[in-house]
């Protein structure tokens, strides 16, 4: 990828953005693939790998660089020492941090049963046939898997991305299992636009701006049988001709797409260019409005939401199912097609 600076961030930062850290090891046409890859949409997946090099403005990448940056100052505390130090300053018992200890080996923890393992970005593997699967968790306390995610307060009180933590979860599990021994898992939220109002009037809102949530994780059988699943469509659509293998796919959903919520519209008269009432959340209010309101004259229309997924998507350039997005208006394009 190469990186562009149109808005002319400051020099430093612009390094730090431009700077990618991910170790992940993909190599699909060597059989290798990160849990990250596993959970991506099959199109960007395959489609990606055939995509020109393409230029991306440093400034994008500022959400996921903090994110990095938290991941990295956290994996900092623990390897140098200094959690001890914060431990005590938090109210620990000095024998409770004495049995602290980060990234033990198998050995000391089977000479010191008492312990209380922590491990801290660790990278592993393992091979499902010829495949090559790995990744590298973030936090594993006392056996329970955790993630850190800086994100919007959308992604807590909506829920949209419940189901791939979980499997990100599991996959981890799946691949750590003398590690992770816990059947629960927890995303440590960090939140980029929480406000005391918001917390203080919506009930479903986070009561603060940083706050943990458990899942209960895919059993061990069910993760092998999406990681064997997903390995086995991986390989069949490496063989189709690239002119081909788009039409063998599934479309990405809505989910993969980060769809916004559809917006429904009142119109008086089916010809009518604009509507009459907007800002329905669903197909009943709008109908209720128009039977009620307008003693059923007129006409209701979905307006899809918008798409956001694919103006970051590696196959952007050559994926047909963002071209009909962008023909139909659900998608605003910010990269040349």
């Amino acid at each position: 990828m190469i990186y562009t600076n149109v808005n002319n961030v400051p020099f430093a930062i612009a390094l730090w953005l431009a700077d990618d850290t991910y170790a992940g090891s993909n190599n699909l046409d060597k059989k290798q693939i990160s849990v990250t890859s596993l959970l991506k949409p099959i199109k960007q997946l395959i489609l990606g790998k055939h995509a020109p090099e393409v230029e991306a403005d440093v400034i994008s990448f500022l959400a996921s660089r903090n994110g990095t940056a938290v991941h990295d100052a956290i994996e900092l505390t623990l390897k140098s020492g200094r959690y001890k130090r914060a431990a005590l300053k938090l109210g620990y018992d000095q024998s409770d941090i004495d049995r602290m200890v980060v990234n033990p080996t198998e050995e000391y923890m089977l000479a010191n049963p008492n312990a209380y393992p922590i491990y801290s970005e660790v990278r592993t593997s393992k091979f499902v046939g010829d495949w090559e699967v790995n990744g590298e968790f973030d936090l594993v306390v006392n056996g329970q898997v955790e993630d850190v995610k800086n994100t919007k307060t959308y992604s807590y009180t909506k829920g949209s991305n419940d189901d791939k933590y979980i499997m990100q979860g599991s996959l981890y599990r799946w691949l750590n299992p003398k590690i992770i021994t816990k059947d629960k898992m927890a995303i440590n939220f960090i939140f980029s636009d929480w406000t005391t109002i918001a917390a203080a009037t919506q009930s479903n809102y986070p009561a603060t701006p940083t706050i943990a949530k458990q899942y209960q994780m895919t059993s061990y059988q069910a993760t092998e049988l999406f990681v064997m699943t997903r390995l086995r469509e991986i390989e069949q659509l490496l063989l189709v001709d690239l002119k081909d293998v788009e039409d063998q796919m599934t479309p990405c959903s809505d989910e993969e797409l980060w769809r916004s919520e559809s917006e429904f519209k009142y119109y008086s008269k089916p010809d009518a260019v604009r509507a009459t009432k907007a800002g329905f959340t669903s197909y009943v209010e709008a109908a209720h409005y128009m039977a009620t309101e307008k003693k059923g004259v007129g006409l209701v229309k979905e307006i899809k939401g918008q798409v956001k997924a694919c103006n970051y998507c590696k196959a952007f350039p050559v994926c047909k199912q963002k071209n009909a997005y962008i023909l139909s208006g659900e998608l605003i394009p910010t990269r040349s097609a």
